[in-house]
């Protein structure tokens, strides 16, 4: 498991540290929490700036959590807005361009499967890739939400007088970020604690858990499939 634990906090407090989380990285995925500054050129812990690129074979998730972005794929530019959630399909040429108003813009972004030996390329698109576009919803408004058989995502909405969700992940990591709220998470090994507004939980492949409201809350759950360490070099002649 992953991430960080804190108390119940508002969206403001949430993003003002935003980003201090960092990456997590498996075999399944890899993504977290990143800003954009206002008056800033890139992204904080990019030392390149916004590059164009593409994953082979992998899809990704943009959710801004809270300000607004330009975002770009296939050539074609939108701004995506506080609360909304972008699916780029897999192999489509797409970039982060920086914030679309005066606030900082708070992305969290989700990569899968994660492969170790090629996970983006900038140039050499593959052929008919440019066709391909980012697909636009609201999870916590929209029924349904883009992705794919590898890379789906869920807009969880929570009361206090709800029963626990259970969950047995088969096949499949699990990441949870709390939008709104705060929630309280249990392992089936007997850890537990709450996730505030902004934190993020990733959970391994078969880590049965329960997640258990703590008042109104949204969260957003993206399940990450995948074939256990493809494309990692194993045994003794791995480089």
């Amino acid at each position: 498991m992953t991430g960080r634990e804190g108390q119940q906090t508002d969206p403001g407090s949430a993003a003002a540290s935003w980003g201090g989380d960092g990456f997590f990285f498996t075999e399944a995925a890899r993504g977290g929490s990143l800003v954009w500054r206002k008056g800033h050129s890139k992204l904080e812990g990019d030392s390149l700036g916004p590059v164009r690129h593409a994953h082979d074979g992998a899809g990704e998730y943009y959710f801004m959590f809270s300000g607004s972005a330009h975002v770009e794929s296939g050539g074609e530019e939108l701004v995506l807005e506080e609360g909304q959630l972008a699916y780029i399909p897999p192999d489509a040429p797409h970039n982060f361009l920086g914030p679309a108003s005066d606030l900082d813009a708070c992305l969290f972004c989700v990569v899968a499967p994660n492969f170790a030996q090629n996970k983006w390329r900038v140039s050499d698109f593959h052929p008919g890739s440019e066709s391909l576009r980012m697909k636009v919803a609201a999870p916590f408004q929209d029924e349904d939400l883009p992705g794919d058989d590898k890379l789906a995502a869920h807009g969880i909405q929570l009361a206090g007088d709800e029963p626990p969700i259970e969950l047995a992940p088969d096949g499949f990591d699990v990441v949870y970020l709390v939008v709104e709220g705060a929630a309280n998470l249990s392992l089936a090994n007997g850890l537990r604690g709450p996730i505030a507004a902004g934190t993020f939980i990733h959970l391994r492949d078969g880590t049965s858990h329960e997640l258990r409201p703590s008042g109104p809350s949204k969260v957003l759950r993206v399940d990450c499939r995948f074939q256990a360490w493809q494309g990692v070099p194993l045994g003794p002649d791995a480089s």
